[in-house]
């Protein structure tokens, strides 16, 4: 990442400028401090390619996954985590079907309520129609 000092200060410049030059080095502090956040954040949290990485390299050289030592317990919260959003998924899965399954039966009881009022109104249509001619020949 660089040498994170920041360089030195030119004493020789009249002090109207040097408020100026404060500014100038306090930013690159406030953008070095956002840097290693961010590194900090993308480094904290696995992806899912990283953990199936790290859940097949689990037990290196034939060694017994409990006795690699401090780093023994990392592979199995990944394996919890990766699990967890394996039932989470299904989860939302199946509640999505679940929408998706009444959606379907509102949009079929509409289809068909529609098609009822269509023919009820066709038929009125056709009634007033007589009724109306009938009416008129007499």
């Amino acid at each position: 990442q660089g040498d994170q000092t920041p360089p030195p200060r030119d004493e020789s410049s009249d002090s109207d400028s040097e408020p100026e030059a404060e500014e100038a080095d306090d930013e690159p502090k406030v953008k070095d401090a956002d840097d290693e956040l961010e590194v900090e954040e993308a480094g904290g949290e696995p992806e899912a390619e990283g953990a199936d990485v790290e859940l097949e390299a689990e037990e290196p050289d034939g060694v017994p996954e409990a006795a690699i030592g401090d780093g023994s317990q990392r592979p199995f919260a990944i394996r919890k985590v990766v699990e967890r959003l394996k039932v989470l998924e299904g989860e939302e899965n199946a509640t999505l079907r679940k929408k998706l399954a009444e959606k379907e039966v509102l949009l079929d009881l509409t289809c068909k309520e529609r098609d009822r009022a269509e023919k009820r109104l066709s038929e009125s249509i056709w009634w007033n129609k007589g009724f109306y001619l009938e009416m008129v020949h007499k």
